[in-house]
């Protein structure tokens, strides 16, 4: 996947040349400073293209027809492994009783994102930064398999995992429950 991302004409062309602050400090510790942030995204970043494919992990215990509204920017990867990686950080997945690895679909034509370039400090995981108040809807939820997982006391269980498909939007209503991404 790297390898066809770094041969890509129009990959190369999202990847912003600056990386703002606020989304560097965002990068490095999670600080969420939405406003700051989702103000830079707008500035510095693009129009993510229609039918674009991102990957996230996590997002666990949602079903079919689900509606939810981010409240907040939230980070996405074009590479499907390091959304698996991202699901099993912190416990993730062993905490939350599965590991899901999200496909989000773009149906929308004015939502912005920041496609980090390779010179931060995680810019081998293809990272994409989606701008706040998007709605995602639940399209499907397959069980792949089960993995095992542990957490910081090296105790393991086995967990269903999934692929659960996603269809984004920008939020045009307040109906929907919030969640952090």
């Amino acid at each position: 996947i790297n390898e066809i991302l770094d041969k890509n004409k129009n990959y190369k062309n999202a990847k912003s040349s600056k990386t703002p602050k606020s989304i560097l400090k965002y990068q490095k510790t999670n600080d969420n400073n939405t406003e700051k942030i989702n103000n830079d995204i707008h500035e510095h970043g693009v129009i993510l293209p229609k039918g674009q494919e991102l990957f996230h992990g996590g997002l666990t215990g949602k079903k079919v027809g689900d509606t939810i509204k981010s409240v907040e920017v939230f980070s996405t990867s074009l590479n499907p492994y390091v959304a698996r990686q991202n699901a099993l950080h912190n416990k993730k997945a062993f905490n939350d009783n599965e590991l899901n690895i999200n496909c989000i679909i773009n149906k929308d034509e004015n939502i912005k994102a920041f496609y980090f370039n390779n010179r931060t400090n995680h810019g081998n995981e293809r990272e994409v930064l989606i701008e706040k108040d998007i709605e995602m809807k639940v399209i499907s939820k397959t069980k792949v398999g089960e993995i095992e997982v542990t957490n910081d006391e090296y105790e393991s269980k086995i967990v269903p995992a999934y692929v659960t498909h996603l269809e984004i939007k920008k939020l045009h209503d307040d109906k929907d429950h919030n969640i952090k991404i």
